[in-house]
């Protein structure tokens, strides 16, 4: 079986996905959601809204870190065929 690989290209989408990742965690940071619906909301729907904020924001954190993780792997994989081809 051969499996083949163009480094070059694994490491630009590694390099994609790494600046994706980085985006991402600007983006969570512009995209608070305020720590809930003040005014005459009810305290349950203020509380409800004030975790559906947290969570969001810590939800594009871990899910920014996991796409730049993938990105660095991706660099990994083509050192690996680089090194494999010599």
């Amino acid at each position: 079986m051969l499996i083949a690989n163009d480094p070059a290209q694994t490491r630009s989408a590694g390099s994609a996905l790494t600046t994706a990742g980085s985006e991402l965690l600007c983006a969570a940071g512009a995209a608070q959601l305020g720590s809930g619906a003040g005014g005459d909301a009810t305290p349950r729907t203020d509380a409800a809204l004030g975790m559906l904020s947290s969570d969001w924001g810590s939800g594009l954190r871990t899910l920014s870190a996991q796409i730049e993780s993938l990105g660095r792997y991706a660099d990994l994989v083509a050192t690996a065929f680089e090194r494999a081809g010599d």
